[in-house]
């Protein structure tokens, strides 16, 4: 059985995934995006899956913590990106890796803030 306690990790994973993702894409025109290896947008994709990943793991009590916060959205992204490799949409993803992610450094962590304070 999960434990909230065990959320704690999690959250501090995505903070760390996030963390990472913005340093890769920081200063990245969307074109250099596009063009760029391979390799490297496969990390960036990978960063976005165990974020998704990561959520998945959180117990429904610690995501209802957060109220309105898209969960399902982030763990449907990571479902996308793990099962349809084959059909990535990079615009998509560039998109979400400089445009989501600050909100979401800020929700999880409040929310990590918000369940520390609950387990004292």
């Amino acid at each position: 059985m999960r434990s909230q306690q065990a959320d704690l990790q999690w959250l501090e994973d995505m903070l760390e995934f996030i963390a990472l993702l913005q340093k890769a894409v920081d200063g990245v025109p969307p074109e250099k995006f596009y063009d760029a290896d391979p390799l490297w947008k496969w990390g960036v994709v990978k960063l976005i899956e165990n974020i998704g990943e990561s959520a998945y793991r959180l117990t429904d009590e610690t995501r209802a913590l957060s109220g309105t916060f898209p969960w399902r959205e982030v763990m449907g992204m990571r479902n996308r990106l793990t099962h349809g490799y084959d059909k990535i949409n990079y615009i998509t993803v560039y998109e979400v890796a400089t445009q989501e992610m600050e909100p979401m450094k800020a929700e999880i962590g409040h929310l990590k803030t918000l369940l520390e304070n609950k387990l004292k």
